[in-house]
């Protein structure tokens, strides 16, 4: 085989694969672009939100004893009207392996938050992230959020509820 050959079909190979292993690009990503279908089974991770008194929402993915690691993720506001409702806080002990996504609204022309996603491509047990409602939205329905889990390149699901209890905790605690 002629390695002028050989060199266009690796090239054209890296081009139909599009993984992010630094995160989402954007919170239009609804699906992976991993070349695989989204697993039909339950997926094997904690998801969830507390939601503290002053409408802000602590969620944690994973826990710290996991036995079952992951890769990425995305987590976002399941309403993109509501996605300028408030702003995400990433713990410091996070922003390694955490960062905000950032759509356009392209009716103003600002960018604005919409999510956090994985930075990195390493396992992981556990994230904890923060989202924080702007005052002249929490008298909005309470944000529903919603996840996609990667277990690796070709195993991962999408469009996972995060379950929200109302546990009504200060941010001190």
């Amino acid at each position: 085989m002629n390695s002028a050959l050989l060199v266009s079909i690796v090239l054209n190979l890296f081009a139909c694969i599009q993984g992010f292993p630094n995160g989402a690009p954007n919170c239009k990503v609804t699906v992976p672009k991993h070349s695989k279908d989204p697993q039909t089974s339950d997926q094997p991770y904690e998801i969830h939100a507390i939601q503290t008194t002053d409408n802000n929402f602590l969620i944690e993915i994973g826990h710290e004893n996991a036995t079952e690691l992951f890769r990425g993720f995305v987590v976002m506001q399941k309403n993109p009207d509501h996605a300028q409702s408030g702003h995400w806080v990433i713990p410091e002990e996070f922003r390694e392996s955490v960062k905000i996504l950032e759509s356009l609204d392209e009716s103003t022309g600002e960018f604005h938050q919409c999510g956090v996603t994985h930075s990195n491509n390493l396992d992981k047990g556990v994230v904890r992230v923060r989202f924080e409602a702007k005052e002249e939205f929490e008298e909005l329905e309470d944000p529903e959020f919603m996840a996609i889990m990667v277990q690796s390149f070709g195993v991962f699901w999408v469009d996972i509820p995060v379950t929200v209890a109302e546990v009504h905790l200060t941010d001190d605690q």
